[in-house]
């Protein structure tokens, strides 16, 4: 069986510190980002994985076997609710 495939929405200062983790693993792999920022484009180029601006954009093109929410809080709810409609397990 390959690596877990895991999508991080928030490439912020807990983003990137969960993207730093999946990148030392043996068992997990950095599947895409998800952020809206200017600076995410260059987390994703550096990381070598596709950047979307939603969770919605990345169910449409992808399905990773689950998603790191490290967005701000009070997005939590609305994000998590995407990832169990879209059938995808999150740490939130």
């Amino acid at each position: 069986m390959g690596r877990t495939r895991i999508a991080v929405a928030g490439a912020g200062l807990i983003g990137l510190r969960h993207i730093e983790e999946i990148g030392k693993s043996s068992c997990a792999a950095l599947a895409s980002i998800v952020d809206v920022s200017p600076r995410a484009a260059e987390v994703a180029r550096v990381a070598g994985v596709a950047l979307h601006p939603s969770l919605a954009d990345l169910f449409a093109k992808d399905r990773p076997d689950g998603v790191i929410v490290a967005t701000p809080n009070q997005l939590h709810v609305e994000q998590g609710l995407a990832c169990i409609a879209a059938g995808v397990p999150a740490l939130i």
